[in-house]
């Protein structure tokens, strides 16, 4: 048969931990398979045995009893985590009980397990009164422990926001400073290739003026020498003037040292050691690329007296007006004094 015993609000049980604790309890009780046990459980119970209602007003205190003297040696939470303790405990405190009346106990259930509301407390009681100061205090610690936690993870939340913040900054700034340092790697690199092309173009262009230069210098020598013999012809062709052969080494010596009318009457030693009557040179002078100036010295070796000194404008610098400026000057200067 089975009977259950509920314990709840005002009728709930006082745990060891003086905790109110609401449960219900299913007995299964059966009269012993005994004759005299059968003939017991007559006299004492009578038809009852044969409703489960009456049984249980009958012998519910015994339950009851043995509930409340389960739960007085177990705290609320031993009752909770060992059940089949609880169990067992209550099944020895009834088990004796039943068997003076003939009945045993088959089995005994604890079917539901939940702490009383703490309104039911009731504080002019010294057991409730105790209980509910444990059970203040532990749901304050728990509120206090909750709050602890909810704080503790707000504030760790927005540790790693600022944690995770102050990452991206760092990589925004570490990505701007990288595209910084590239393009001014770049604008370096682009700076060194300008200069190096600059370099190569200056110096190409100094190549071609030097190639230039040496080619206007060949050109110009080979003018110098050309008017130099075309002063020689014109001289020897009038009958006035012979000129003396100079040897190789004095023309090296006189093309090392400084221009023939700048080296301090150097002309005058060179006629003496030619035995000459008198020096002649031809200086040429650069106004622009279109006007010259060329000039015939003339210079008596026995005294070192200038005897001849003229000068003729040019206008371009070709063979021809280098010709053209020449004889001019010799047929209407230079012999024409000399006549």
């Amino acid at each position: 048969m089975r009977l259950e015993s509920l314990r709840a609000r005002e009728k709930s049980l006082i745990t060891k931990d003086r905790m109110r604790v609401e449960l219900t309890v299913e007995f299964y009780v059966r009269v012993q398979p005994e004759d005299e046990a059968v003939a017991t459980a007559a006299r004492s119970l009578g038809n009852r045995t044969m409703h489960a209602e009456q049984l249980k007003d009958l012998i519910q205190g015994r339950f009851v009893d043995a509930m409340g003297g389960a739960a007085a040696k177990m705290t609320l939470e031993q009752i909770h985590e060992h059940r089949q303790d609880f169990v067992k405990e209550v099944r020895k405190e009834v088990a004796d009980s039943l068997a003076l009346d003939g009945l045993e106990l088959e089995s005994v259930s604890l079917t539901s397990l939940d702490q009383t509301d703490i309104s039911l407390f009731d504080p002019s009681n010294t057991f409730d009164a105790e209980g509910l100061t444990i059970l203040t205090e532990q749901i304050e610690s728990r509120k206090k422990k909750r709050n602890d936690i909810e704080k503790d993870t707000m504030i760790a939340v927005r540790v790693k926001n600022l944690e995770a913040e102050k990452r991206s900054l760092e990589i925004q700034r570490d990505t701007e400073y990288a595209r910084l340092e590239h393009e001014a790697e770049v604008s370096i690199q682009r700076a060194q290739r300008k200069a190096e092309i600059a370099n190569e173009n200056a110096s190409r262009e100094r190549e071609i003026e030097s190639t230039k230069l040496k080619e206007r210098e060949a050109v110009e020598r080979a003018r110098i020498e050309m008017v130099g013999e075309l002063f020689k012809s014109q001289l020897t062709a009038s009958g006035r003037y012979a000129f003396v052969d100079v040897p190789a080494d004095l023309k090296a010596r006189i093309a090392a040292g400084q221009p023939v009318g700048e080296c301090a009457g150097c002309e005058i030693e060179f006629g003496k050691e030619l035995d000459a009557d008198r020096v002649a040179w031809i200086t040429v002078q650069k106004v622009s690329n279109l006007i010259l100036n060329l000039n015939v010295y003339m210079a008596d070796v026995d005294t070192g007296q200038m005897t001849f000194l003229r000068s003729v404008d040019i206008r371009g610098n070709t063979d021809r007006s280098w010709t053209r400026g020449l004889t001019y000057l010799v047929e209407n200067y230079l012999l024409k004094d000399a006549s």
